[in-house]
């Protein structure tokens, strides 16, 4: 019986040691994950407090990576109108049906449209432009959405990058290498807060 009160003593003394060792561990490897993501976002629990800052302010999550980047953003009335979308349909070597343009305009009346302006410095005017607005045609795929919105390119200065079921996102295109800079880091990590 002393025997086996002595193994017993010796297994839980190393059951202790070994579950301490584990826990010491774990929270070394979870301290050196920090120092990585230092390189941006400063830790995780960072990450989560801009998600949640920025899922009260709208409807568009995107992180700056740490990088000096001036935001702007600003509500405007959904001003796209017919001769808008003929311009596309044109650019685009489309044909243009009034009658669903009018439809389309209709659905967006009285809608607002959040523009967002990414730029590195405070004098630049334009710089990386994001615009959201509520999916008011309920797209359902992407294709419908850029053959709409203009996606070919030509002669726009903002195409439609992706969407849910609540809301519509356009981008601009970049004319200088500051903007194409803050629209890498930006468009790495853009997505819907809801």
């Amino acid at each position: 019986m002393k025997k086996v009160l002595i193994l017993l003593s010796i297994f839980l003394v190393i059951g202790f040691f070994y579950f301490w060792e584990n826990k010491n561990r774990e929270e070394k490897e979870r301290a050196s994950i920090v120092p990585d993501l230092h390189k941006g976002i400063a830790g995780v629990n960072q990450l989560k407090e801009m998600r949640d800052e920025n899922s009260a302010s709208g409807p568009l999550f995107y992180t700056t990576d740490g990088e000096p980047i001036n935001i702007s953003k600003v509500n405007e009335i959904f001003d796209y109108d017919l001769d808008y979308f003929k311009s596309v349909k044109s650019s685009c070597k489309q044909v243009y049906n009034s009658v669903y343009f009018e439809n389309l305009i209709s659905k967006f009346e009285g809608s607002n449209k959040i523009v967002y302006n990414f730029t590195y410095n405070e004098e630049e005017s334009s710089g990386y432009k994001v615009i959201v607005m509520p999916n008011k045609m309920k797209y359902s795929n992407l294709e419908d959405f850029q053959n709409d919105f203009g996606f070919c390119g030509n002669n726009s200065d903002v195409y439609p990058k992706m969407f849910n079921n609540n809301w519509l996102l356009l981008v601009s295109s970049c004319e200088n290498s500051d903007c194409e800079r803050v629209k890498n880091i930006i468009e790495s990590n853009l997505n819907f807060n809801y």
